[in-house]
């Protein structure tokens, strides 16, 4: 399929993908070496850092759901939708038709053969600066609310987040660090986990002050030492202590006459 792919539209210098199980194989780092392609891999469960990828795929979903409700994209409506999603200008102004071709594609929507015309190639260097002056926005409007995380180092203690329940509740130990805020963790089964740093937390190292220390206090010794209680033993009837006759229970005077009545 890519070789199609390159055969169509041209081999690239990188290709991003999530590391999923068809991209992380042996046969398919060998394919991309010959073909001299530079692969990077981003981080799992992190799709912000491949954001051109997921916001083509959030389109043509969008595109799917209108177009084709049932799942069946084997029609001709969907492929001229598509069509139509390729040849619309983005907001830098050329469309992904123009970038990739450097002219606009006929489709069934009239157009104006002016449209066509080599006065629209030749404000190619207008948009990608109009382009790179939109990245540079949305950049500085991203880091007005973000802070870098500090890094890591290795065989620092982490705690790594779950990303189906966001607990933390794995400790791992760090033993590796990627291209851009990428560490290998390792698991006590032996196992490696590739995570980003935002699900990453290092556990602090435990102190000598971290626990409270009780103080005892030294008994106090003197002339008057302070009153104990007497220790009385509770064997033997003659050394048990006479009671007060004024706690001792009272018994009921008419509960003692019906006993002798019926004796």
């Amino acid at each position: 399929m890519f070789c199609g792919y390159f055969r169509e539209v041209g081999v690239p210098l990188r290709l991003r993908t999530d590391g999923g199980p068809p991209f992380s194989s042996n046969d398919f780092r060998q394919f991309t070496q010959r073909w001299g392609v530079h692969h990077l891999i981003t981080s799992p469960h992190y799709p912000q850092s491949n954001g051109h990828v997921e916001a083509a795929v959030k389109a043509v979903k969008y595109l799917i759901l209108k177009t084709a409700p049932t799942g069946n994209v084997d029609t001709g409506e969907f492929d001229r939708d598509l069509l139509e999603l390729r040849n619309t200008p983005t907001p830098a102004g050329r469309s992904p038709a123009q970038v990739l071709y450097g002219r606009p594609l006929r489709t069934c929507v009239p157009a104006h053969p002016k449209s066509f015309s080599e006065e629209w190639q030749a404000k190619a260097e207008e948009c990608d600066c109009r382009e790179a002056a939109q990245a540079d926005q949305v950049t500085s409007r991203y880091n007005t609310h973000a802070r870098p995380l500090p890094s890591l180092t290795i065989g620092q203690r982490v705690r790594i987040q779950d990303p189906t329940s966001h607990r933390w509740d794995k400790v791992r130990v760090v033993m590796g660090r990627g291209r851009a805020r990428h560490y290998e963790v390792r698991l006590p089964s032996g196992r490696v986990w590739w995570r980003n740093r935002r699900h990453l937390h290092p556990v602090p190292l435990p102190s000598d002050n971290a626990l409270p220390q009780r103080t005892v206090q030294p008994e106090s010794v003197g002339e008057n030492p302070p009153p104990q209680s007497p220790v009385i033993p509770c064997s033997g009837p003659e050394l048990r202590p006479s009671l007060d006759p004024s706690t001792v229970p009272r018994r009921s005077t008419c509960l003692a006459e019906k006993r002798l009545r019926s004796a």
